[in-house]
C-alpha cells in the first residue's frame, strides 16, 4: 500500500464529510502519485501540495480520462496561476518566444509588439482570473497555449475596433475562425501554402543536427524536456533552451525565405505566417519523417 504523505491527512481532515470516503477509498493512490510526479518533474516549484492535490481531485471527480491529464504540465499552469516565480521563469523559458511570436503577428510596430507582450502576460497570469488557470491538463500545454494566445490576440483586436466579441468560457477555448468562412483567409493559406512548406524545409536543412535531432525527438519520439535533458546529460532549462533555439532560428529563416520569394508587403507576409504556423508542429514532423523515411 502507497505511503500516505503529512499532507494527504492534512486534506482530508479539510474535505467536506460527505467526499472523505471516496478520496481514502478511490482517489488516494492516484491523487499522490500524481502529487510526487509533479514534485519529480519540477523540484524548484513552491506550489503546495494540498493546492494541487485539489485540482486533481476535482478533475477526477468530472473527467473520465483523469489518467491522460498532462500532470507535469498542469503542475506548472498551476504554479504559475499562484504566482510562483520559479514557474513563472520556466514559464517565460518554455513558453516566452512562443508568445513574442504570435505577438508580432498581431503588431503594428515595436511600440505595439511591447504593448502587446505586456497584456497576454497580463491577462495570462494576474489576478484572480489569470487565463493560465483554465488550463486543465487535457493535451499538451503548449498546444493550449497556443490557441489561448491567438483567442487573446483576436479578442483584443477586435475590442479595439469597437466590434462586440461574446467572453471565452472558462472549460474550453473558442475555436478559431473556420478558413472555409472566411474567403481571404482560404486563399492565402491556398495561395502560400506551398511556399512555406518549401521554405520550411530549407529552414530544417540549415538547422544544426543536434538541433534537428532535438525536434525530430521531440516532435516524432515525444520525448518530453526532462527525457531529453537526461539524454543529453544537460540541466533542464539548458535544454529547454535548445529546444527554443532551435524553433527561433527555423521561424526566422522561414520568415527571411519568404520575405525574399514572395515580395508581399509585410502585413501579408505577417498575416500569412499566423496562418500557416498554426500547423507548424505538423508540417514539421511530416517533413521530419520524410527525410528518415528518404
Amino acid at each position: 500500500m502507497m505511503d500516505r504523505p503529512d499532507w494527504w491527512e492534512d486534506l482530508l481532515e479539510a474535505a467536506p464529510p460527505d467526499q472523505r470516503d471516496a478520496l481514502e477509498a478511490d482517489l488516494a493512490p492516484p491523487i499522490i502519485e500524481g502529487v510526487m510526479c509533479a514534485q519529480q518533474a519540477w523540484p524548484e516549484l513552491s506550489l503546495a501540495p494540498q493546492a494541487f492535490a485539489l485540482t486533481l481531485v476535482e478533475l477526477a471527480n468530472h473527467d473520465a480520462a483523469f489518467d491522460e491529464l498532462q500532470i507535469e504540465d498542469l503542475y506548472l499552469a498551476q504554479a504559475c496561476a499562484a504566482g510562483d516565480a520559479a514557474a513563472l521563469e520556466a514559464f517565460e523559458c518554455l513558453y516566452g518566444g512562443d508568445l513574442g511570436h504570435s505577438a508580432r503577428s498581431f503588431a503594428k510596430g515595436d511600440r505595439d509588439l511591447d504593448d502587446l507582450r505586456q497584456q497576454l502576460r497580463e491577462k495570462l497570469f494576474a489576478g484572480p482570473q489569470a487565463r493560465i488557470g483554465r488550463y486543465r491538463g487535457r493535451g499538451k500545454l503548449k498546444s493550449w497555449l497556443r490557441v489561448a494566445v491567438v483567442r487573446l490576440l483576436i479578442d483584443g483586436e477586435r475590442r479595439r475596433s469597437g466590434k462586440r466579441e461574446a467572453p471565452a468560457d472558462d472549460g474550453e477555448l473558442r475555436p478559431l475562425p473556420n478558413l472555409h468562412n472566411d474567403p481571404e483567409l482560404a486563399h492565402m493559406k491556398r495561395h502560400y501554402r506551398d511556399a512555406f512548406e518549401a521554405a520550411l524545409a530549407e529552414a530544417l536543412a540549415a538547422l544544426t543536427p543536434r538541433q534537428r535531432n532535438l525536434l525530430r525527438q521531440q516532435l516524432m519520439h515525444g520525448l518530453t524536456v526532462k527525457q531529453l535533458a537526461a539524454l543529453y546529460s544537460v540541466h533542464r532549462m539548458t535544454m529547454t533552451r535548445w529546444l527554443a533555439d532551435a524553433r527561433t532560428t527555423l521561424l526566422k529563416t522561414v520568415h527571411a525565405s519568404l520575405q525574399s520569394d514572395l515580395g508581399i508587403a509585410q502585413g501579408e507576409l505577417d498575416s500569412v505566417l499566423r496562418i500557416l504556423s498554426s500547423q507548424l508542429d505538423i508540417s514539421v514532423l511530416r517533413l521530419l519523417d520524410e527525410a528518415s523515411l528518404g
